[in-house]
């Protein structure tokens, strides 16, 4: 009796088991990641609309890691929010959050939350907008201008949705369609 109702959770288990490998191995194809701290799976939001794919991770000879989106549906389409630079600064120091999902108007946008150290050891929080579409993600154009509001609407204590749903009525978004290299 106990096995008929454990069957199904193993089936979505190894499932998703599967779907978390497959993608790991995607990546790691894609970055020459040799090994991840974070890796945030994509999350249906609405019909065929996904979050992407948000993954910090070791590449190649960095002792720093790296922060990146990728579409879920074609991991070559990458971005890099933040990489190590040739003297391996400037890198994802703290772990990349799950997305704040923002519905504005008809259209729906991810917000990520990142920490870049800098040189002079100094801990800058970032967010990263993205605008969420049947086809994946796009970023805003607006893309400083969105951070930086953002930023000084959560030092008001203002909440990461309010404060986008602020950004966007104030600067707007407008899709950046070289958001891929």
């Amino acid at each position: 009796m106990k096995i008929k109702y454990l069957t199904p959770f193993l089936l979505v288990f190894s499932i998703a088991h599967a779907h978390d490998t497959d993608f790991k191995k995607e990546v790691t194809d894609k970055v020459n990641a040799k090994s991840f701290v974070t890796m945030i799976l994509p999350q249906k939001i609405d019909g065929q609309i996904y979050t992407p794919l948000a993954a910090q991770y070791f590449q190649g000879n960095d002792f720093m890691p790296s922060c990146s989106l990728f579409n879920r549906e074609d991991v070559q389409k990458q971005l890099e929010l933040i990489a190590p630079s040739e003297g391996q600064f400037g890198n994802c120091h703290q772990v990349i959050t799950k997305p704040t999902v923002s519905k504005i108007n008809a259209d729906y946008y991810a917000t990520y939350r990142y920490v870049v150290e800098d040189p002079r050891n100094e801990f800058t929080p970032t967010y990263q907008l993205v605008k969420l579409t049947k086809d994946g993600f796009y970023k805003c154009k607006e893309d400083s201008a969105i951070n930086k509001s953002i930023d000084l609407s959560i030092k008001k204590k203002i909440s990461v949705d309010g404060a986008v749903k602020s950004a966007i009525k104030k600067i707007g978004c407008t899709v950046d369609e070289k958001t891929f290299d």
